[in-house]
């Protein structure tokens, strides 16, 4: 069984936290390997027979046809130390040590379970565990449905990460009709545009908009449109 290492197909405020923690494990000196993503049901099941009715020892109390575990929520992922021979030797303390840089970027880390997941991390901005997202959405493919630019499962679509694509202003400046959309929601927020409105090119009126807007709705305040911001702007879009 081969599970899937492609962070693209988690929720896109996860794929932001995972660019961060990476950045900070680099500047930290640590080799950072990311194992489980999405999973299947399917996959979900073959992981939980494992120990049970399956060779091999117990590491998930998880169903996947309960939908039980945050991975089939895109909400997870696993991770290891990518060297060679020593993906989960822990005699440095490299699991805690990322845990905390994780923590640090807004995860949950799963060494902080009752039942402690070192190399394990969860996003839960937007709610607590499987069972209320289960209770919420009915299936993970629902869920998926509510995500910023998703219309169906992200397993459907692995090679294409979900949402609109990141903005910034650069030189020449970035134009199109996703500048315009997100001109005309920042003007349906409130943060006008005084000068020549959306006009489709994101320049510095765009930008000064972009930051009011980060600093009332949205983090990081950098200016800069990723899925957290999109995320936050969908309801005026």
């Amino acid at each position: 069984m081969s599970i899937s290492r492609d962070v693209t197909l988690l929720h896109p405020v996860l794929q932001e936290k995972v660019a961060a923690l990476r950045e900070l494990c680099k500047n930290g000196g640590f080799v950072l390997g990311i194992a489980d993503t999405l999973r299947t049901a399917a996959e979900q099941d073959r992981l939980y027979a494992q120990g049970r009715t399956a060779p091999g020892t117990i590491v998930t109390g998880a169903r996947g046809s309960n939908f039980g575990s945050m991975h089939q929520w895109g909400l997870a992922f696993d991770f290891f130390q990518n060297i060679s021979g020593k993906a989960y030797d822990d005699s440095q303390g490299f699991f805690f040590k990322v845990g905390q840089l994780g923590k640090s970027a807004g995860l949950f880390w799963g060494g902080d379970f009752t039942k402690a997941d070192h190399p394990h991390f969860e996003l839960r901005d937007f709610s607590a565990t499987a069972a209320q997202l289960r209770n919420k959405y009915g299936t993970p493919e629902a869920y998926f449905k509510t995500w910023p630019g998703a219309s169906v499962s992200p397993a459907a679509q692995p090679a294409k990460p979900p949402g609109r694509r990141v903005m910034r202003r650069q030189n020449p400046p970035m134009q199109g009709q996703d500048v315009r959309d997100l001109q005309t929601a920042l003007i349906k927020a409130g943060f006008q545009l005084p000068k020549w409105g959306a006009d489709g090119f994101f320049g510095a009126e765009t930008e000064t908009a972009v930051l009011a807007f980060q600093r009332e709705y949205a983090r990081p305040v950098d200016g800069i449109v990723g899925p957290i911001t999109w995320m936050a702007l969908e309801r005026w879009l």
